[in-house]
């Protein structure tokens, strides 16, 4: 009886570690693969640099881009992503991108990429950088906390602070879809 419970003990161990090893194996691959490809959008989660993200935030041409800044640990940023799932799927055919942009520490990487899996999350980034004085640099609103969301078309763009309710969200975008 001795030996079942150690050979039954062993093997439990075994498959724990075997398991952890596969998901740093993703999260070694998606890196290594998402540096030599462009394009990167069927990434879970991928590196973006501040100099990429005020690049983002210049955007001019008459796309709406919605660059929403989250984070795992944010109760209301969490609230309000699966209204931005399905705003990015309904809006799929329209000059229309979202883009997520996580400011978890970026040594919780992997436990950011469960979540945005979890929550069938795309365009999907997060910053290389811990620094709150170059991130508070890309938006003023950074520096009073998350969420924050900018809505950019045509050179425009408007900054906004705080979690968003569905009908609120879905006016928003309308009014910038439609806005010339």
């Amino acid at each position: 009886m001795k030996y079942v419970i150690i050979i039954i003990s062993i093997s439990a161990l075994f498959f724990q570690c075997k398991e952890k090893k596969s998901k740093e194996n993703v999260l070694n691959e998606i890196d290594s693969t998402s540096i030599q490809n462009t394009s990167k959008s069927h990434f879970p989660l991928n590196d973006i640099s501040i100099t990429e993200v005020e690049n983002a935030l210049k955007m001019k041409n008459d796309t709406l881009y919605i660059v929403n800044f989250w984070a795992t640990w944010c109760p209301p940023c969490r609230d309000e992503i699966p209204f931005f799932v399905q705003a990015q799927e309904i809006n799929k055919n329209n000059k229309f991108k979202l883009i997520f942009i996580s400011l978890d520490q970026y040594t919780t990487r992997p436990s950011v990429v469960d979540f945005v899996l979890k929550a069938q999350m795309k365009n999907t980034y997060i910053l290389k950088s811990d620094n709150q004085e170059e991130i508070g640099k890309l938006v003023p609103e950074l520096n009073d906390g998350i969420p924050v969301t900018v809505f950019l078309k045509k050179g425009k763009s408007e900054n906004t602070i705080g979690g968003f309710i569905e009908a609120d969200f879905k006016l928003k975008i309308n009014e910038w879809l439609t806005s010339n």
